[in-house]
C-alpha cells in the first residue's frame, strides 16, 4: 500500500524497510485552463530526474482534435517518428511522422499520461511514451503512442502541448512531474515534531503531531503531505 498525494505526487511506501529506496515525484508545473488556450508550455525543465511525466486531462471545442507534443520548440513533424496502437470501439495501428499523443473533444475529458525517460541525455534519440483514452459517444478508444524524437544533440528542457486545429478549453489540466530515486529511512525512525522540521538530510522523515502532516526532505527541502 502507498501513501500518496495527487497534487504533490509524493509517494512513500507505508511499510518501507529501513533504508528503502523509492521513486519520489516532484511537481515541476501545473496548468489549469479556464478559457481557450492554444498551447500549454513548461520551460526550464531541470536535469537530474530519472524521468519526467506529463499528466493530462484534456478538453477541446466541438469536434475531435489531436494533442501534439513539442520538444524544445522543434515543431517539425519529420523529426518525430510515431508508432500508434488503438483498441476498443475501433482497432488499428499506424507508423507515421508526427507529434500526436492522443485526441480530445468537447463532450468528455480525455486522460493521458506521457513519460520521457532519459530526457536530459544527449547522443541518442529520446523516446516518448503516452497512454490514455478518448471517450467518444458511443464508445471508448484506448491508445498507446511511442514517439522517437530524432534530435540527438539536445536534452529536453522545454515541453509544450497544443491542440491541432483548435484550443484547449476550460477543464483541461496538465501537470509535469519529475521522478527520481530517493533513499529513505524506515518509518520506524520517523521523528515527531510540533512545527516544520529544519536541518536533516535528504530522505529524513518527520510527523507533525499538531497538523498531522508527514514531512520528507527531498532535494534539500522539506515537503509535506497531509495525513488522512
Amino acid at each position: 500500500d502507498d501513501a500518496a498525494n495527487d497534487i504533490t505526487r509524493i509517494h512513500l511506501p507505508t511499510q518501507a524497510a529501513s533504508g528503502a529506496a523509492v521513486f519520489v515525484g516532484e511537481l515541476l508545473g501545473r496548468v489549469a485552463v479556464t478559457s481557450n488556450q492554444a498551447e500549454i508550455s513548461f520551460t526550464g525543465i531541470p536535469a537530474g530526474y530519472d524521468w519526467i511525466e506529463a499528466q493530462i486531462l484534456g478538453k477541446s471545442a466541438a469536434g475531435e482534435h489531436a494533442i501534439q507534443v513539442t520538444c524544445n520548440a522543434d515543431g517539425v513533424d519529420g523529426h518525430y517518428k510515431n508508432v500508434f496502437l488503438m483498441t476498443g470501439t475501433a482497432e488499428g495501428h499506424s507508423t507515421t511522422y508526427d507529434r500526436t499523443i492522443g485526441w480530445v473533444e468537447e463532450a468528455y475529458p480525455s486522460p493521458y499520461t506521457l513519460r520521457i525517460t532519459g530526457y536530459d541525455q544527449t547522443g541518442a534519440a529520446r523516446t516518448i511514451t503516452a497512454t490514455g483514452m478518448e471517450r467518444k459517444d458511443p464508445g471508448l478508444w484506448a491508445e498507446w503512442h511511442f514517439i522517437s524524437w530524432e534530435n540527438t544533440a539536445d536534452a529536453v528542457t522545454h515541453l509544450s502541448f497544443a491542440v491541432g486545429g483548435g484550443n484547449f478549453t476550460a477543464g483541461t489540466v496538465i501537470s509535469l512531474v519529475g521522478y527520481r530515486n530517493r533513499w529513505l529511512r524506515g518509518l520506524s525512525s520517523v521523528a515527531v515534531v510540533t512545527d516544520a522540521p529544519t536541518g536533516g538530510a535528504d530522505g529524513d522523515l518527520a510527523v507533525d503531531a499538531v497538523t498531522s502532516k508527514l514531512w520528507v526532505k527531498v532535494g534539500g527541502a522539506w515537503k509535506s503531505v497531509a495525513l488522512t
